[in-house]
C-alpha cells in the first residue's frame, strides 16, 4: 500500500497524473471535471487497489460505494435489513464516508487523488 499523505502541491499534482493513467470511470465526464480516488479493498479479499474516478456533481457517495464493490466483486448488501454493512473509510481522516452525501458535497473532507478503504 502507498503512503496516503501528499504533503504538497506538486507531490498531489503528480500523484493525480499516476491516477489519470490507470482510473476507470464514466468516460463521458470531462478530464477537468473528475474527481480521482483509489481504493483500497478488504485484506481478505486479496483484490489490489484501484483507481476510479467520478463526476463529483453528481455522484452520491452511496453509489460509489456499490461500483467499487462490484468492480471487486465485494458482495453488497447494505440493502437487505440485519445484514453486514459496507462502508467507506477515509485513508486521509480515518473517518466513515457519509454514503448519503454528493461526491462535491464533502469539501475538504475529502480531496481528489485521496484515497478510501472499502469495510
Amino acid at each position: 500500500i502507498r503512503k496516503y499523505s501528499v504533503n504538497t502541491a506538486s507531490q498531489r499534482k503528480q500523484q493525480i497524473a499516476r491516477m489519470k493513467a490507470t482510473a476507470t470511470g464514466d468516460s463521458k465526464i470531462p478530464q477537468d471535471k473528475r474527481f480521482y480516488l483509489e481504493v483500497v479493498y478488504p485484506i481478505d479479499s486479496k483484490v489490489d487497489s484501484k483507481m476510479f474516478f467520478f463526476d463529483p456533481s453528481t455522484t452520491r457517495l452511496g453509489r460509489i460505494l456499490d461500483i467499487v464493490a462490484s468492480t471487486g466483486k465485494i458482495r453488497n448488501e447494505n440493502n437487505i435489513p440485519g445484514k453486514p454493512k459496507l462502508v467507506l473509510v477515509s485513508l486521509k481522516s480515518g473517518q466513515q464516508v457519509p454514503l448519503n452525501k454528493v461526491l462535491g458535497e464533502l469539501g475538504e473532507q475529502m480531496n481528489s487523488g485521496d484515497a478510501v478503504l472499502l469495510e
